[in-house]
């Protein structure tokens, strides 16, 4: 007779998302979201490259990963500490020995999509991260200001990166969803419109050189330079 597992032994597995690559190019980290009895916990892990040890570095758990919309968790450009939005919802820096440092509470918005800008003019000093999917705004790590930079022109924003020293993100309005009618915009105004079609996931190479998206005005999904 064959065998069966229980419904509890099918979901002990971990969930693993938001792979991040290390500027350096040495470590990998991602968020592992652990099954348990009071309920799931997620935590940031580090290994290295080419195999070795995982090494969980959060104390307190951090929000589980999403599959849309920037994630949860980006690394700082000199590769010894990330940035995340803890359970609580704030946004907090992470270092590889595990210590923690506060950066933005939550306040009761939502949080999402930090990225910590490369640039070597910002010294890593400078993250943009989403409010409510409603506003971007840019931290000023050194400082603790906050700044919004987008005009308040889209009902949703997702998404954001850095670009020629400044975010740029995805934006819809409603009553369209984004597979409807989307742009890429900046603290400028809009870069890209599509109608009829969607554009999303603005990526830049590593050296910053290259903006690339996806776009399916081809009736697929397709990357877009």
């Amino acid at each position: 007779m064959a065998g069966r597992l229980s419904l509890e032994a099918c979901l002990a597995g971990r969930d693993l998302t938001e792979p991040r690559l290390s500027p350096d190019g040495r470590t990998v980290a991602f968020v592992a979201t652990t099954p348990g009895p009071d309920g799931s916990r997620s935590d940031v892990v580090v290994m290295p490259v080419e195999g070795g040890p995982e090494q969980i570095i959060t104390s307190d758990p951090v929000r589980a990963g999403r599959a849309l919309g920037g994630g949860v968790v980006d690394w700082w450009p000199d590769s010894r500490s990330l940035v995340a939005i803890d359970k609580a919802g704030d946004l907090v820096r992470v270092y590889l020995d595990g210590r923690t440092t506060r950066l933005l509470a939550a306040d009761g918005r939502t949080l999402s999509s930090p990225v910590v800008s490369s640039s070597v003019s910002s010294g890593g000093s400078r993250i943009v991260v989403v409010v409510d999917q409603a506003e971007v705004v840019v931290l000023d790590v050194e400082t603790g200001r906050t700044e919004r930079v987008d005009r308040g022109e889209h009902d949703f924003v997702i998404d954001p990166v850095w670009w020629r020293d400044r975010p740029l993100w995805t934006a819809w309005n409603a009553p369209h969803m984004p597979w409807d009618r989307s742009a890429l915009v900046t603290p400028m105004g809009v870069m890209a419109d599509a109608v009829d079609r969607q554009m999303q996931q603005p990526r830049v190479a590593a050296d910053g050189s290259t903006l690339a998206w996806l776009d399916d005005a081809s009736g697929w999904l397709n990357v877009v330079l």
